[in-house]
């Protein structure tokens, strides 16, 4: 962790390494909370055993929380699904996409990209959005539709 640069470092489970991570001040003072003395090892621990939580327990932490929090599907709440919402959440807040590729640790911007795969129906209502906007169209005057082929 590192308090002063509000980063976390991030084990990526595929490549093995560790990658440093923005996170918020909010966020960081949970974290110290919840790892108290300790000064290394997972942040996440077993409540059976002790050590680092496995995928499946990660998975079934999601869960539970999702249930405790009231929301209907919690089944189908995963840490994929949060990490969906966390990229569509950045991207309707306006935040670059590289800097989510960064902190979802992508090496190719594709990968990022398909995360914030929109429907047609949200494409339909942004682009009714930026042609109001954007005014009368050039192909369109007062006395109505210009010639076929004309573009002003």
């Amino acid at each position: 962790m590192d308090f002063e640069h509000l980063r976390i470092n991030v084990l990526d489970s595929k490549r093995r390494t560790r990658s440093p991570v923005p996170c918020d001040a909010e966020t960081l003072r949970w974290i110290r909370r919840l790892i108290a003395s300790r000064t290394s090892g997972p942040l996440f621990l077993s409540q059976k055993t002790g050590e680092g939580l496995t995928v499946d327990g990660v998975r079934l932490a999601v869960r539970r929380a999702a249930r405790r929090a009231g929301l209907e599907a919690g089944r189908h709440v995963t840490p994929r699904t949060c990490r969906h919402t966390f990229a569509r959440t950045w991207d309707d807040m306006h935040g670059s996409i590289r800097g989510l590729q960064e902190i979802l640790r992508h090496r190719n911007l594709s990968s990022t990209q398909h995360y914030l795969d929109h429907s047609l129906d949200e494409a339909h209502r942004e682009y009714q959005r930026l042609m109001a906007q954007r005014g009368p169209s050039p192909l369109v005057s007062a006395q109505g539709p210009r010639e076929p082929g004309y573009i002003a």
